[in-house]
């Protein structure tokens, strides 16, 4: 297996207080569905949150300036690549087939 491709999205933009709270509280609600979209102009990146999550705060007042960083880290669930990854022609054939028979609840016809 060879390595895994980098993905990476970068957002940057100023907002307003009500803005912020806003795409803060839409990032909380994306973090308990445990699907967070990441989307710039060009792109957009899924990513599913662990049961685990690492968390770094760092913020500093400087000549008159306030930043806050907030990072976020965890391993990525081995099962997310199956449901990402394209469908098998013939894990799609057998979909297929089983919607196509009948219940087997059902009696037959006389």
């Amino acid at each position: 297996m060879g390595k895994k491709e980098k993905k990476k999205i970068s957002v940057k933009q100023t907002m307003t207080h009500e803005e912020t709270v806003s795409f803060l509280k839409t990032l909380m609600d994306s973090f308990n569905s445990r699907e967070v979209i990441v989307k710039n102009e060009e792109d957009s990146l899924l990513l599913v949150p662990a049961d685990e999550i690492g968390m770094e705060l760092k913020a500093k007042v400087k000549k008159g300036k306030v930043k806050m960083k907030i990072a976020l880290s965890w391993s990525e669930l081995p099962q997310v690549e199956a449901l990402v990854a394209p469908a098998e022609p013939e894990t799609e054939a057998a979909v297929e087939e089983v919607a196509e028979q009948p219940d087997a609840k059902e009696e037959p016809q006389s």
